[in-house]
């Protein structure tokens, strides 16, 4: 079992910023080519020289990223020239790739099998605000 789980938060909060231009309150999983992501090969293989053989894999995979970026509700923020920008964005990959192999080998064999599952869940919660009672001024 792998998992990548992030919390990532953004904010300005209780708090008085004022600048000449743009301010941004961002929050992202991503940097460029580095994203919350996984890799999993599974295999399972089975063979028999007998009467039965049986062989199996399983692989479970989850991301779970809760990305949030705000201004709360005691913040004042200015911006003298400028724009105010709050924005949260989340990206999740899952590579996976399972394989199953099976033989039967000899006069007495009867029964060989063999598998392989795989299961991924992306689950991202992504939130972006300027509570209702802060002070946004551009």
């Amino acid at each position: 079992m792998t998992n990548v789980h992030n919390t990532i938060e953004a904010y300005i909060d209780d708090g008085s910023v004022t600048a000449r231009d743009d301010i941004r309150v961002t929050a992202a999983d991503a940097d460029g080519a580095d994203v919350s992501k996984i890799l999993s090969i599974t295999g399972g293989a089975a063979l028999t020289l007998g009467k039965v053989s049986v062989g199996a894999a399983i692989s479970i995979n989850e991301v779970k990223n809760e990305i949030a970026a705000r201004i709360g509700a005691g913040a004042e923020v200015t911006s003298g020239m400028g724009d105010i920008e709050v924005s949260a964005t989340g990206a999740g990959e899952i590579g996976s790739y399972a394989i199953g192999l099976s033989a039967v080998a000899g006069d007495n064999a009867r029964f060989s099998a063999a598998g392989s599952v795989t299961l991924n869940k992306v689950e991202i919660d992504i939130e972006a605000l300027a509570a209702g009672l802060s002070t946004t001024t551009a």
